[in-house]
Order: C-alpha cells, then structure tokens, then sequence
C-alpha cells in the first residue's frame, strides 16, 4: 500500500500498552535509558529489559533512542540498533522490500 508506520515512545516503561504500539509497526524508536533495572519500578527501559524482549516485539526495525554514550555502546556490542544525535533515517514510500 506505500504506507509506512512508525511507533515512538519516549520515556517509559514496559506493559502491555508499549508492545501492542510497535506491533508490526515498521520503525519503531524506543527509549532506552538506564543500563540495569532499578529495584523500583521507574518510566524508564533497562538494557536489561531492551535484550529481553527485543527479539519478541513484532516491529521490522527497533531503533533505541535516548542513550547515554556508555549504555549505547553496550547496546550495540549485544546487537541493539542505537540512534546518535542526529540520525536521519529515510523512510521508503515505495516497494518496501527494495
């Protein structure tokens, strides 16, 4: 259909609501800023949850947002797509499996 659909988060936490909106979404960009879960729960995502769950969200491309330069690079050493100041990503309005 040429359309393409992208879920956003910004600073929250894991649920239900957050996996159904990237549910076969396209893009979504998600924040990830805190490298271990605290023992109370903040609006926030953990690397640990990101690793988690990651693989089981039904989004074609997860790009982490929000990332402090240590917690991104731990992301990308276990296969996280982390966003940088200004990132550009081009969206494909035509065939998307070009």
């Amino acid at each position: 259909n040429g359309r393409q659909t992208i879920a956003f988060s910004g600073d929250t936490a894991w649920g239900a609501a957050l996996i159904r909106l990237v549910e076969h979404v396209d893009l979504a960009l998600l924040e990830l800023s805190l490298p271990e879960q605290p023992a109370d729960p903040v609006s926030h995502i953990s690397l640990a949850e990101a690793l988690e769950v990651h693989n089981q969200l039904a989004a074609r491309r997860i790009v982490w947002t929000h990332c402090y330069d240590e917690l991104a690079e731990q992301a990308r050493v276990h296969g996280l797509e982390v966003a940088w100041d200004g990132m550009r990503i081009p969206l494909a309005w035509g065939n998307q499996d070009e």
